[in-house]
């Protein structure tokens, strides 16, 4: 089963199905958060790598928040709380199955050559990282620096 977020507010909890969620306050994010003037329209992403959630700021104006302390980057916990501006949630990581994995069945992708089973670093080789130098490319047009917020840091998580 997926992680979800549950908003502290008290509204429904957001399933987190895709590799890579965005979210902002404008409409094309994947978690729209219109009603808060404080969140950026791209505000932050969360990707998921294997089983590990990582959150990242877009380079947002108000920021990024894992457990009360401002972040860039951070991998979540089952149990903490982001907030992204004034939006609150907590995150819940995805149930996890107890006992072994039936013959065959691995966590993540594996690199037949090596027979490593750990997942490839976040965003190498993926088209999701032309839409990440995208983003990084429309917030340097808005006057932002997005020195930062660079691809290299998030392929070492």
């Amino acid at each position: 089963m997926a992680a979800t977020l549950v908003p502290v507010d008290g509204g429904s909890p957001i399933v987190l199905e895709k590799q890579i969620i965005l979210i902002g306050r404008h409409q094309d994010c994947d978690i729209p958060l219109p009603a808060h003037a404080k969140v950026s329209r791209r505000h932050c992403c969360i990707v998921q790598a294997g089983e590990r959630y990582v959150v990242r700021d877009l380079g947002s104006m108000n920021g990024l928040r894992v457990n009360g302390h401002r972040v860039n980057e951070s991998e979540l916990q089952p149990g903490d709380e982001l907030s992204v501006a004034d939006a609150v949630f907590i995150f819940r990581g995805a149930l996890q199955r107890s006992g072994p994995r039936p013959s065959g069945e691995q966590s993540g992708p594996s690199d037949s050559a090596s027979g490593s089973s750990s997942p490839a670093p976040i965003g190498v080789g993926d088209d999701e990282q032309s839409s990440d130098r995208d983003n990084r490319r429309s917030t340097a047009a808005a006057g932002k620096s997005s020195d930062s917020h660079t691809g290299q840091k998030f392929a070492e998580v």
